[in-house]
Formats: C-alpha cells, sequence, structure tokens
C-alpha cells in the first residue's frame, strides 16, 4: 500500500492523497522496457508493453482492509506490484526541494525520471520483483 503526496513549495501539492490517476500492475514479473527503450521508472514509458496497467487511487494493496483499490489477485501468490504517477512541475517554477510521503507495507523504491533518489527496507543494490522486506507498516 502506498499513499503519496509530492510537496514543492508550501500549499503547492502535485499529487493529492487521494488521487485517482495511479497506474499499478503486478509484480509476476520485472517491467519489460517499451519500444523505445524505456525503462517503467523513466518518464513518458509505454505501459502498453507488459502486464497490464490498471489505473486506481491510493491507496493500493491486496485488500486487507485499507486498500482503496485492491489487488485481487496478489494475496499468496505475488508480492510486488509497481505504480506509476506523471505529473508536471510548470515551467519557471521548478523547486529546490521535493517533500514526498510515502506509506508503505514493506519495502519501497522511489524513482523520479528514471533516477532512484530513496529506498527504504530493501536492501539489495540490485533488486527485481521477488525480493520481499521484513518490516510493515511504515510512514
Amino acid at each position: 500500500m502506498i499513499n503519496c503526496r509530492v510537496n514543492a513549495i508550501p500549499d503547492t501539492t502535485y499529487i493529492n492523497i487521494s488521487d485517482n490517476q495511479w497506474r499499478c500492475r503486478e509484480g509476476i514479473t520485472f517491467s519489460s522496457n517499451d519500444a523505445s527503450g524505456k525503462n517503467w521508472t523513466d518518464n513518458g514509458y509505454d505501459e502498453g508493453v507488459s502486464l497490464p496497467w490498471l489505473t486506481g487511487t491510493t491507496p493500493i494493496g491486496y485488500g486487507d482492509g485499507d486498500d482503496n483499490t485492491v489487488l485481487s489477485g496478489m494475496q499468496n501468490n505475488y508480492i510486488t506490484f509497481f505504480m506509476r504517477r506523471e505529473f508536471t512541475i510548470p515551467s519557471g517554477q521548478v523547486p529546490s526541494t521535493l517533500t514526498l510521503r510515502a506509506l508503505y507495507d514493506d519495502g519501497l523504491a522511489i524513482f523520479i525520471n528514471g533516477v532512484e533518489v530513496t529506498r527504504y527496507s530493501l536492501f539489495f543494490e540490485c533488486w527485481d520483483h521477488s525480493f520481499s522486506s521484513s518490516y510493515g507498516i511504515r510512514e
């Protein structure tokens, strides 16, 4: 489950907590690059190349009672899912810092424009869809 909000300048929110435009896909396999070679973490990635990407409202999870979008096939089948959300900061308004809040269970890696900016409870330099974390819900 992930609940995200990105803040740059006080009173400027780029992604609302209850945003309903998150794209997610089952973590049965690692997501493929698109026809132009972009990775799923890259800006402008074409989601039509791998397993279906669903649109949902956060939090997203396997249906343990606190999810707005339920991935019904997740429990006992796979342990990872991928989420994407593109957002635009208007020209001339690019802040010097962004604040990202995430509620997650168990591990999380965050990428912006293809660059990993942070990770929590994922202790492997190179990880894939089959790795798990031993931690519970964190914010």
